[in-house]
């Protein structure tokens, strides 16, 4: 008999917990889908909001763009968007909107008025002369021209500016409800909170229960996340291993290079050196040796021996390892890059410009910095003999602000295909064909400007022909670590 009660009791105290679990479900799913339609009313309202916010600043443009065609095109495109975000908002607010459909109404008709006046031939490109409409204005002021463009000018500014009263009142109206929408929703969100109080026992056993069910999502995902971390880690060592590979496979590339500027830069001592041999041996066959001409002869071999071993230090220092930061300036590392390509470049009558602005040293891996330098001297170099360029020229200069160093180098070749400029840094990709190129310069030079060095590098075409290198480095420099 106490075996049924308790089996009864137990039944009604299951059935009741379920029942009011149930109701508590019912009643708080009903406040939460109240504040869920709320916030989606509030959306729209941000949204509205967004939209009018963009197209005011849109109207402002109209004066200051330099594009007069494109902008008319970006504040039609605004007005259309606005129009449809209103829509939304009135079918939500109802009679409440009467006052945004006024509003809309008054400032469409603005716009209506302002698009009929840049319809104007006077608003042309020949009047604007690819200046702003504010500018034209203000030029006018300046001269006390009273011309009909600047009396029509005028009166599209005074449009212009009645229009922006309208569009900053409608934004106000719209605060507002965004301030209705916020007090609706903090009473809404207190009714929930006290609907949560009054049925303590069904929330807590939802509690335990869901904290039960959390307990073991989260150990689950726990285990998931040590050994993402785990393949995450492994990877980045697999990529760190690869980059450094990369970075090796790049300098080894450029060796070849390297020996060809090599040869560059020691023929012409190899010569002098022979030639006055050849010359002590015929004053010595004709018994005509003379000791000043001796000396002078030796000084001269000399000199040259001089110039053959910088040039092996030059070269050496370009292949030693550089595992720290030295505080360097720029300048220098470009002076560097040009004792080593500049015999190469003068051989193939390429003139260069130097304009050095900056006088900053900063840390960072010099001989990182002049493996970039030689990459792009040598890709202008190569591009100015295959464009065939009449006066070639590659000009560089640097100059700093507060924050950064930057270089630019630049050469008056035919520049590169713009539907490949955003490739050029991608790994093993190369304009000059498997047999002249690697593909590894540019994205190493990306890779070490970025990476490396905490810089920035972008090209781009220039108007007049040729392309420019543009870098950017910190001047807080970087760790050695």
């Amino acid at each position: 008999m106490k075996q049924n009660n308790i089996k009864q009791i137990s039944f009604l105290g299951f059935l009741i917990l379920i029942v009011g679990s149930i109701i508590s479900a019912a009643v708080l799913v009903t406040l939460l889908y109240s504040l869920e339609t709320l916030r989606k009313e509030q959306q729209v309202t941000e949204n509205a909001y967004d939209i009018l916010f963009e197209l005011k600043y849109n109207t402002e443009r109209l004066l200051t763009t330099h594009d007069l065609v494109a902008q008319k095109f970006l504040w039609k495109q605004n007005r259309n968007d606005f129009e449809e975000s209103l829509q939304q908002l009135v079918q939500i607010r109802g009679k409440q909107s009467e006052e945004f459909n006024r509003l809309w109404g008054v400032i469409q008709n603005e716009m209506d008025s302002i698009l009929k006046q840049l319809e104007d031939p006077l608003f042309q490109a020949k009047n604007t002369m690819d200046k702003s409409l504010l500018r034209r204005l203000g030029e006018g002021l300046n001269s006390s021209e009273e011309s009909l463009f600047y009396i029509h000018l005028s009166q599209l500014k005074n449009s212009i500016d009645y229009l922006k009263q309208y569009e900053t009142f409608f934004m106000e109206e719209l605060t507002s409800l965004r301030t209705v929408h916020l007090q609706e929703n903090r009473l809404r969100l207190s009714k929930v909170k006290t609907t949560a109080l009054w049925l303590p026992g069904s929330i807590l056993l939802l509690t335990i229960l869901l904290a039960l069910y959390i307990t073991r999502i989260v150990g689950k995902m726990e285990s998931d996340l040590i050994v993402t971390h785990n393949n995450l880690e492994n990877s980045l060592q697999e990529l760190m291993e690869k980059e450094e590979m990369m970075l090796a496979q790049s300098r080894h590339a450029a060796m070849g290079e390297m020996i060809s500027m090599i040869a560059h830069q020691w023929r012409q001592p190899i010569t002098v050196i022979a030639m006055g041999a050849n010359n002590l041996l015929a004053d010595v066959e004709l018994e005509n040796v003379e000791p000043e001409e001796v000396k002078k002869s030796a000084a001269m071999m000399l000199e040259q021996s001089h110039h053959l071993s910088k040039t092996i230090d030059d070269f050496k220092n370009f292949f030693r390892p550089n595992k720290k930061t030295e505080m360097t300036l720029v300048n220098d590392v470009l002076e560097e890059n040009f004792s080593i390509v500049g015999k190469s470049l003068e051989n193939h009558n390429i003139a260069v410009e130097k304009e050095y602005g900056s006088q900053t040293p900063i840390a960072i891996f010099s001989r990182e910095l002049l493996q970039v330098f030689i990459n792009i001297f040598k890709n202008a170099k190569e591009a100015l003999i295959e464009d065939g360029i009449k006066d070639p020229l590659i000009s560089v200069a640097t100059r700093e602000d507060e924050e950064h160093v930057y270089i630019s180098i630049c050469d008056n070749g035919k520049g590169i295909d713009p539907a490949i400029l955003a490739k050029i840094y991608d790994p093993y990709f190369s304009t000059k064909g498997e047999k002249n190129g690697t593909g590894l310069g540019l994205y190493m030079s990306k890779t070490i400007i970025e990476k490396h060095l905490n810089g920035v590098i972008k090209a781009e075409n220039r108007k007049e022909g040729g392309i420019c290198f543009e870098m950017a480095l910190p001047k807080k420099g970087v760790d050695d670590g």
